[in-house]
């Protein structure tokens, strides 16, 4: 005999089947919430980057995994940083204009600022600010030399430093005084590591070998910086470095090439970010106090570019080449999260949290 629902059952059974769904509903765009805010809803992430969409690059901001465009898309324009202050975003950058030349900009709210007049190619790297100050980091250059720049509110500071070859790629600033991070040119592949200290040169390697900084970050009257110097004078494989006030301690062993883009420290607990590379293999890594762990498990190739930490959770971007694609990357505390648009390439160079 089949078993038939009585009337009042059967009310009370849709009713329980209703609210069930909509409880699973509930549920599940929570899930969704959990996973694009950056796992973590008393949090505001913002990721700097770019997207390809086979003709044009287009300069990115991703906050809580939400995308802005920079740009119209009518020029190539790259997003390489980016820092919020007094609830006011600005990222620093490059704009490639239609006669081929590049300028250096810098977004504020979307709004953008040339910081120079086009003569010459620059860039603008790394972007910060405090007491409502806005130091801006980058480099102009021509067919002959390439000179690092400091912009302070858009205003140009002359930064000199005897050589005209040279390349900041981070900049920080503590207790008004400047720090920059970088290298030396040479003409050769014995280029010098280098930081500035309001715009006093010292060079961290004597250029025997190659050597680059890509990263600095001051806590506790401490000065970390981070980045890369060759195995041999004549070259081989990249050992990726820190260095603390100058004294540096290598963090892989030359055996397979490995480099780190980025440096923060928390509570004297210090975070590096970067990959290491087997030729066949790029694997997107985290060190924690020189202790290496793993993002990606090496299927598909990945770097790490950026990190902030936060409430003692650790933000990072980067990028995975997958199906023939660059894919933005927002990993929450080894969670990975895709920032990409399917049908384009994207980049992600830079993040910042602020917390709620």
């Amino acid at each position: 005999m089949r078993y038939l629902i009585q009337p009042k059952k059967y009310v009370f059974f849709l009713i329980c089947i209703l609210i069930n769904l909509i409880i699973f509903q509930v549920f599940s765009n929570s899930a969704e919430e959990y996973a694009v805010f950056g796992l973590y809803d008393n949090a505001e992430v913002y990721v700097a980057g770019y997207e390809y969409d086979g003709n044009k690059t287009t300069a990115k901001v991703w906050k809580n995994g939400m995308e802005h465009t920079l740009a119209d898309g009518s020029q190539n324009s790259f997003a390489l940083s980016v820092f919020v202050f007094n609830n006011d975003v600005y990222v620093a950058g490059k704009i490639i204009q239609s006669n081929g030349s590049v300028r250096a900009v810098v977004w504020k709210n979307g709004i953008v600022h040339y910081l120079t007049d086009g003569k010459n190619n620059s860039e603008a790297v790394s972007v910060y600010v405090a007491e409502n100050d806005v130091y801006v980091a980058g480099f102009e250059y021509n067919a002959t030399y390439c000179k690092a720049k400091v912009w302070k509110n858009g205003i140009d500071q002359h930064l000199y430093d005897g050589c005209k070859n040279s390349i900041p790629l981070s900049i920080y600033v503590s207790d008004k005084d400047v720090y920059l991070a970088g290298y030396e040119l040479n003409g050769t592949t014995k280029d010098k590591a280098k930081m500035w200290e309001n715009g006093k040169a010292i060079n961290l390697t004597d250029g025997s070998k190659g050597a680059y900084l890509n990263s600095i970050f001051v806590w506790d009257n401490d000065v970390y910086m981070v980045g890369e110097e060759f195995a041999e004078d004549w070259g081989g494989n990249l050992i990726a470095k820190i260095w603390k006030n100058g004294i540096e301690q290598p963090l892989t062993n030359g055996m397979i090439n490995a480099c780190i883009n980025s440096v923060y420290v928390y509570e004297g607990d210090v975070f590096a970010v970067g990959y290491e590379d087997t030729g066949q293999k790029t694997i997107a890594r985290l060190w924690k106090n020189g202790i290496a762990q793993k993002l990606t498990n090496g299927l598909n190739k990945a770097k790490a570019c950026s990190v902030f930490v936060s409430e003692e959770n650790v933000y990072i971007v980067g990028n995975e080449y997958e199906n023939n694609k660059h894919l933005a990357i927002l990993w929450t505390n080894g969670v990975a999260e895709n920032l990409f648009n399917d049908a384009k390439e994207s980049f992600a160079t830079s993040v910042f949290v602020v917390q709620q």
